[in-house]
């Protein structure tokens, strides 16, 4: 198919499988994306027909991507979620089934009905704990925050002794040499004022 005619078929946001490097055809554990269409297609260099999908940064040649329904289009996402995560967990309501291992292949013979239920408990039961752990996260990450701008102001405070106590008054003897006294440069070393006002 070639692109003005996969433009007048698909809109843009239509649900694909995408093989970004080889067909299944080709080699059965080849990369398959679950994906969704960004970009209308266009014809790359004047001879190959291509669109961009969501989630990956180049375009895919149009004989690498499989339009779907939006059912097989949800199928394929769960099966992909099983496969990462190796099991699927289940209500204990009409299914009576907990923590019930599910290939790949067998969600794509699951109902429509049997899939909705199954997201819709992921999505009760995984959506909560993923919140706590996204909290966690951000708490520690704003703890770092704070650590982080502390390190920083005792760097500048450490910087604006160091430049204090090179602003110290210098000394010239009777020999042109010049130097400091110990307790002119010591204050601001130690990040105290100098007695006196810091005047000689």
């Amino acid at each position: 198919m070639n692109a003005e005619t996969f433009n007048s078929l698909y809109p843009v946001g239509t649900p694909v499988l995408a093989y970004p490097d080889v067909r299944p055809e080709g080699r059965p554990d080849a990369t398959r994306l679950v994906t969704r269409t960004r970009s209308v297609a266009q014809v790359l260099g004047g001879h190959t027909d291509v669109v961009w999908v969501d989630g990956y940064g180049s375009c895919i040649a149009l004989t690498h991507v499989d339009v779907v329904s939006e059912d097989e289009w949800a199928k394929a996402q769960l099966a992909d979620t099983v496969a990462e995560q190796g099991a699927l967990p289940m209500p204990s309501g009409p299914l009576r089934v907990q923590a019930l291992r599910v290939k790949p292949a067998e969600v794509t013979a699951l109902s429509s009905e049997e899939l909705a239920e199954r997201i819709d408990f992921l999505e009760r039961n995984a959506l909560p704990e993923l919140h706590r752990t996204i909290e966690h996260h951000q708490a520690g990450k704003q703890r770092w925050r704070e650590r982080a701008e502390k390190a920083e102001a005792e760097r500048d405070a450490l910087q604006q002794r160091l430049h204090d106590a090179a602003m110290a008054k210098v000394w010239t003897n009777e020999d042109g040499k010049k130097f400091v006294f110990a307790e002119d440069i010591a204050p601001a070393l130690y990040g105290i004022k100098p007695e006196g006002g810091g005047s000689r």
